[in-house]
């Protein structure tokens, strides 16, 4: 399919007939392709504040 030269290459309707394009697995139909919804159709989740820090450190200075 992919040739450099021009004059070798084959043309788009000898690619389709290829038979490349007949072996298993055969290509499926669109419509049997999962689809999702779109992530700007999602609602968005509100995050909560930070973590606080934990708390204990203040005999650091005794070590």
């Amino acid at each position: 399919f992919l040739t450099y030269c021009p004059a070798k290459r084959i043309s788009a309707d000898e690619a389709l007939k290829h038979e490349y394009f007949r072996e298993s697995p055969l290509p499926i139909e669109p419509s049997m392709f999962p689809t999702w919804p779109a992530k700007s159709e999602q609602q968005r989740v509100k995050r909560g504040t930070s973590p606080r820090p934990p708390e204990g450190g203040q005999d650091f200075s005794q070590l």
